[in-house]
């Protein structure tokens, strides 16, 4: 369920990208058909940038979805690490990309980087470990 909602968001954020993609490359295309100016080439220029920066995004986006399908859903996990789900007394983290706070079925989940802080400070923690996040101790409860 949980995999779901995220590909389901980076799904939504794949199609707005390319949709942003497909209306800038028109607006150019409009713009290249008007006569030749400063204005114009202004306006090119700007057009220009703006689909070079939706076409980033979309190269982000899908490297984000190539990353989640490396998950393994049958592995079980016995330390935090990419792909793990770890139950503490702060929260529950999902271990995968930074996304952030994701509600299923009434349940919160942070979607979190290993490169975030929390990140880095779960990383290889077991069942039963503490540590120190934001002044509070913290500990894991249970990792999927």
């Amino acid at each position: 369920m949980l995999l779901d909602q995220i590909h389901k968001i980076l799904d939504d954020k794949e199609e707005t990208a390319k949709e942003e993609i497909r209306s800038v490359k028109e607006s150019l295309e409009n713009e290249n058909k008007c006569t030749v100016g400063d204005k114009h080439e202004t306006g090119r220029a700007r057009l220009q940038a703006e689909l070079d920066k939706n076409s980033i995004q979309l190269i982000k986006i899908e490297r984000q979805i190539v990353k989640l399908s490396a998950i393994d859903l049958h592995k079980e996990y016995n330390k935090a690490e990419f792909g793990s789900l770890v139950m503490t007394s702060l929260g529950n983290y999902f271990i995968s990309l930074a996304i952030g706070k994701i509600s299923v079925e009434g349940e919160d989940y942070y979607c979190i980087s290993l490169a975030s802080p929390i990140g880095e400070l779960l990383f290889q923690k077991k069942p039963g470990d503490t540590f120190i996040f934001q002044g509070k101790e913290v500990q894991i409860i249970n990792i999927f």
